[in-house]
């Protein structure tokens, strides 16, 4: 396993993209679509256009986090 990591952390190296590790408490947004996406096998595709369609849980979530980040 660490092999592989390792194999994909080298190409994204090569790309000139660098892997950073968020623990999930300041990432709860991705951390929890994440999450639905993977129990309710469905896909999202969001972007600065689309952020009403959320669902307000997750809208919610983004607000708290963006205030968070503000402090």
């Amino acid at each position: 396993m660490f092999e592989r990591v390792n194999a994909i952390r080298s190409r994204f190296a090569k790309a000139g993209w660098k892997l950073v590790w968020s623990p999930r408490e300041t990432n709860s947004v991705a951390d929890g679509l994440a999450r639905f996406t993977l129990k309710n096998n469905v896909v999202f595709s969001v972007d600065e256009f689309s952020l009403g369609e959320l669902p307000p849980s997750v809208l919610d979530r983004i607000v708290a986090e963006q205030l968070v980040l503000a402090v």
